[in-house]
C-alpha cells in the first residue's frame, strides 16, 4: 500500500475516449496525481484523490506540498463529520435512556413509596 503521492503522466492513455475538463485553459491535464486521504482515529475513513495537475504549470515539492495540504484538510473534514455523528448517536441514545426513566420513574416512585403502618 502507497502512503505518497503517485504520478500519472498519461492520462490520455488512462482515460482515452473521456474529455476532461480545461477550466480556463485551452489545454486539458495530461498528468495527474493520486494522493491519500489518511484516516483519522481507530475508526477514520481512508480513501484517496485524484487531481488533474495544471498542464502549464511544473509539479515540484511545492505544488506536492500544496496538494498534501489539501488532502490533510479533507482528511480532517471527514474526521470532523464523523466524529459529529457519532455524537449526535450518542446524544440520541441517552435521550432514549432519559425518556425509558422517565416513563419508568412514575411507576417505580408509584410502587415503592413508603407505607404507613
Amino acid at each position: 500500500m502507497h502512503h505518497q503521492p503517485q504520478l500519472i503522466t498519461d492520462l490520455s492513455y488512462c482515460l482515452a475516449g473521456v474529455d476532461l475538463p480545461c477550466g480556463v485553459w485551452d489545454q486539458p491535464p495530461s498528468r495527474a496525481v493520486v494522493l491519500p486521504i489518511t484516516p483519522t482515529g481507530e475508526t477514520g475513513r481512508a480513501g484517496v484523490m485524484v487531481v488533474g495537475l495544471n498542464p502549464f504549470r511544473l509539479y515540484d515539492n511545492d505544488y506536492e506540498g500544496f496538494l498534501q495540504l489539501v488532502a490533510g484538510q479533507i482528511s480532517a473534514a471527514l474526521a470532523n463529520a464523523q466524529a459529529y455523528e457519532q455524537e449526535r448517536r450518542r446524544a440520541e441514545a441517552l435521550a432514549e435512556i432519559d425518556k425509558a426513566k422517565t416513563i419508568f420513574s412514575p411507576t417505580y416512585r408509584t410502587n415503592s413509596a413508603p407505607r404507613s403502618p
